[in-house]
């Protein structure tokens, strides 16, 4: 049987091993943690409206039917805006693409939805209240939920 000593000395021995171990492969931990959060942030939607009253105003304010589930922010020079659009006009699925930077009511949603997001790119997506990510739009889409 060791002696505490000997256990002690393992311990240390196995924590400096441990260290030794992070500090070679921090680079790669820390980017495997990034992916995973940004995997994680992207998939999950975050609501944008709190209620369904204040997503409806919204859209009557930019003169759109309330029964409208799916909003893009963009603008006219931006390339994955176009291609968003094309997909979604292509699909036939009933969409409102505001440009956020020539109407003031689409620009102040976009700002919200920036400092929800922590991401100012476009397009942003909003599907009913949520923000959402391309890949998560897509994926209501194809099981019928947002058509």
């Amino acid at each position: 049987m060791p002696t505490p000593r000997t256990n002690h000395l393992a311990e240390s021995s196995l924590i400096g091993r441990s260290i030794s171990l992070l500090k070679r492969n921090a680079v790669p931990i820390l980017v495997v943690v990034f992916l995973a959060m940004w995997g994680w942030r992207s998939m999950t939607p975050q609501q944008l409206f709190a209620t369904e009253e204040e997503r409806a105003q919204f859209l009557s304010s930019v003169g759109a039917p309330s029964s409208m589930r799916i909003i893009t922010l963009g603008a006219d020079w931006c390339p994955a805006c176009k291609q968003l659009e094309h997909k979604l006009t292509t699909d036939t699925v009933p969409h409102l693409t505001l440009d956020v930077e020539n109407n003031p009511a689409a620009g102040e949603l976009f700002r919200r939805a920036a400092e929800i997001s922590g991401s100012n790119s476009i397009p942003k997506i909003i599907l009913d209240k949520d923000i959402v990510s391309q890949p998560k739009l897509f994926l209501e889409l194809a099981k019928g939920g947002a058509g």
